[in-house]
């Protein structure tokens, strides 16, 4: 139903467009090409929602990137252990790096996926995610791995600050009763 829908939404198999622009539907695969001048924008009464950087491979969103979170497209849901976020935090470190594919001279920071993949418990590996890459048009595709940099953060990060909490208010706790002994046994 789907492919049939864009092959009579855009009313073509596979159609070069102008130089070296195309739109192309083969193989349950939709590619827009745009040179490398151009920036491909999607836009509507607001605005630019979504722009790819021409000539590279960046995103900018206009707005706000909601992703699906709704309690009605889960089950099994449970508390995620604050130990595991710790754990996590712990074991993940930042990285500096350059990339090899563009903007290679431009120092970056971030997290290598498979370092974060090797450590991250069972109830956390949908973070690392595969996606189809290809290098060159020499190349063939093969699954490179992608970081979910949105539920990193917020997960861990809400794990670790919230497990820290409850550090700080047990040690308040015992600061608390160290002072009220103090003050007893002070002279008066």
């Amino acid at each position: 139903m789907r492919s049939w829908l864009v092959r009579r939404i855009f009313q073509f198999e596979t159609q070069t467009i102008w130089g070296k622009h195309y739109i192309q539907y083969a193989a349950n695969q939709f590619d827009i090409y745009v040179d490398g001048y151009t920036p491909l924008r999607l836009r509507n009464s607001g605005g630019t929602a979504l722009q790819i950087q021409a000539n590279g491979l960046n995103v900018t969103i206009g707005g706000t990137l909601t992703q699906n979170s709704d309690e009605r497209i889960k089950t099994d849901i449970a508390n995620l252990p604050h130990s595991l976020c710790q754990q996590v935090f712990d074991a993940v470190e930042p990285r500096q790096y350059k990339r090899t594919d563009y903007e290679q001279n431009k120092i970056r920071c971030g997290f290598i996926a498979q370092e974060v993949k090797a450590i991250l418990p069972e109830s956390m590996q949908n973070i690392v995610e595969p996606y189809l890459h290809k290098p060159s048009e020499q190349e063939e595709e093969e699954d490179y791995f992608g970081i979910d940099y949105a539920r990193l953060a917020s997960v861990v990060l809400w794990g670790v600050l919230k497990n820290q909490q409850q550090q700080i208010a047990a040690l308040t706790v015992r600061v608390e009763a160290l002072e009220a002994k103090r003050t007893k046994r002070a002279p008066i």
